[in-house]
């Protein structure tokens, strides 16, 4: 199963911001201001376009796909695609980080490379994902019932697996 980024939010706003773009040139038309007017109105057009396309490009490069045999990573525009047969994975645990009044799902994943990967519900059907991941790996898929204070910053691996110990 391929899970996506929402990426169709990006384009609808692009769009959105395309038509106000065209209603702002008729509106400056009409009012006929002197030419630095013109070029700054387009120059922050451009720019902001550019930077809606840039999101949709990226979003829309990204995603994860599930099989009984693999896993893939697809990221930064498909040029970092990684898979992972099912004997490379070491751990899939799921666990929740309080940070700054807002408790974040995260799914990390660890591989036997020492390769590191964490999902959050960013993704396109987040929790269908977490119930595939945990029919087709049911071994290595676990669930930590504490929570995390802060970012992890040191070795996540032994602090997520001593709290996975402990719970």
């Amino acid at each position: 199963m391929k899970y996506s980024y929402p990426y169709k939010e990006w384009l609808g706003g692009l769009i959105f911001f395309i038509i106000i773009t065209i209603y702002g040139v008729f509106l400056i038309y009409d009012i006929q201001p002197t030419w630095f007017y013109w070029i700054g109105y387009l120059a922050l057009c451009y720019l902001l376009i550019d930077w809606y396309w840039s999101k949709f490009i990226l979003y829309k490069s990204k995603h994860i796909s599930i099989t009984n045999s693999y896993m893939e990573f697809s990221f930064n525009h498909n040029r970092n695609k990684k898979r992972y047969i099912a004997e490379e994975i070491e751990y899939i645990i799921n666990s929740n980080h309080k940070q700054r009044l807002k408790t974040h799902n995260v799914t990390h994943f660890f591989m036997k490379n020492g390769d590191y990967y964490y999902l959050t519900r960013e993704i396109n059907n987040y929790e269908r994902l977490k119930k595939d991941l945990k029919k087709r790996f049911p071994n290595k898929y676990f669930a930590v019932k504490d929570s995390f204070y802060g970012v992890l910053e040191e070795d996540k691996k032994s602090i997520i697996l001593e709290k996975l110990k402990n719970s």
